[in-house]
């Protein structure tokens, strides 16, 4: 594919050529100096690849995130529920939380927020963006009595076509996050940034209230690359 700066070198170089058809000196000189500019334009700032010529002046436009970006999660003990838990435990690391509750506060459990601390550990100077996203990985189903069907205990939106999961940033000054569905990205998330990211899920009271005693539900992520899970216990 001929490039911007190479298209620019033709149209100039032809434009030369048909200055010197024009039939008074004043107009001669005109044309061929609108053609010139053009010809000197395209190579001082594209340069041309088929001559091995690399361009003068180099404009970069706004850099896209690196990736294979390196970043730390931690579900942080803020993160709680609608309902009122008989236990609560975050194992060593912080990747996994589990929350412990009767069978009645399951039967309403309307909703789970979760905080995670973000860290970008990447070796970069501190202007260095980095990709970043996260997403839902994995929900329990259970099957519902009349019908049999599996029916994640997460809600659906958007006509059914995603779990209903709000991704927001908490603190300022920190990176940007656009939600895409059920994922949310990241694309000035920088070296040595830290944000507290909240993951808001609207749960399905009709499928938890299915479960059994001492049966346990799945909530699973993938933030930054790191897996973290969530698993709600029924007690016994």
């Amino acid at each position: 594919m001929v490039a911007v700066s190479e298209m620019m070198f033709i149209v100039g170089l032809i434009g030369i050529l048909l200055a010197f058809a024009i039939p008074t000196l004043r107009r001669q000189k005109v044309a061929g100096f609108v053609a010139a500019s053009i010809l000197v334009t395209g190579v001082v700032f594209g340069g041309l690849a088929w001559a091995g010529l690399p361009a003068f002046i180099q404009i970069d436009l706004i850099s896209p995130p690196v990736a294979g970006a390196l970043f730390e999660a931690v579900i942080l003990d803020s993160s709680d529920t609608d309902r009122t838990e008989t236990g609560e435990s975050i194992a060593a690391g912080g990747h996994q939380i589990q929350w412990t509750l009767s069978d009645a506060q399951l039967d309403g459990l309307g909703d789970v927020n979760l905080d995670i601390r973000v860290s970008n550990r990447n070796v970069g100077d501190a202007l260095t963006a980095w990709a970043f996203e996260s997403s839902v990985t994995y929900v329990s189903t259970l099957a519902v009595s009349n019908s049999g069907a599996s029916t994640p205990i997460v809600n659906l939106t958007d006509y059914n076509t995603r779990y209903d999961i709000t991704w927001t940033g908490t603190e300022t000054g920190a990176p940007t996050f656009e939600q895409v569905g059920e994922k949310v990205i990241s694309r000035d998330f920088k070296t040595g940034m830290v944000d507290i990211l909240n993951a808001d899920l609207r749960m399905n009271p009709t499928a938890t209230a299915l479960n059994a005693a001492g049966n346990q539900l799945y909530l699973r992520f993938s933030v930054g690359g790191i897996a973290l899970e969530v698993i709600l216990l029924e007690s016994v």
